[in-house]
């Protein structure tokens, strides 16, 4: 028969995989949408694409009231927990000369979501900053 110390150590344990599995770092490859809590009629979102622990993303702001989306930033990083590590940053225009910021760290707090469905101008946006990267 376990004690109430086994029983609580085992809660304690399960309690703490259950977290880890949860974390923006453990989640398998795939799109992401982070939208920031806002309630205003502006909107930050952060799109991902997520292979392995190596994350690209880009950084986009709209307006709730209409589709267009514009790019604020391109960034690459290395995920862990639910932050990224890591991060190189980059503003348009994305050539060489721009100024690419390394160092960085971007928290994700709860709010992280697998998308399959990005807009047009969300797609194009997205797959500007990979080729920036995987140059």
């Amino acid at each position: 028969m376990m004690t109430k110390a086994a029983i609580a150590l085992l809660l304690a344990c399960t309690a703490a995989a259950v977290d880890e599995a949860q974390t923006f770092a453990n989640l398998p490859t795939g799109t992401y949408r982070y939208t920031t809590p806002d309630s205003g009629r502006l909107f930050r979102t952060m799109l991902l694409r997520k292979s392995g622990s190596a994350v690209i993303g880009v950084e986009l702001v709209g307006d709730r009231a209409s589709t267009d989306v514009m790019a604020l930033s391109c960034f690459r990083g290395q995920a862990q927990g639910d932050r990224l590590i890591y991060v190189t940053r980059v503003q348009p225009p994305y050539d060489p000369a721009s100024e690419w910021q390394s160092g960085q760290e971007l928290e994700l707090a709860a709010g992280v979501s697998r998308d399959t469905s990005l807009a047009p101008a969300e797609q194009t946006a997205l797959e500007t900053c990979i080729q920036l990267f995987w140059r």
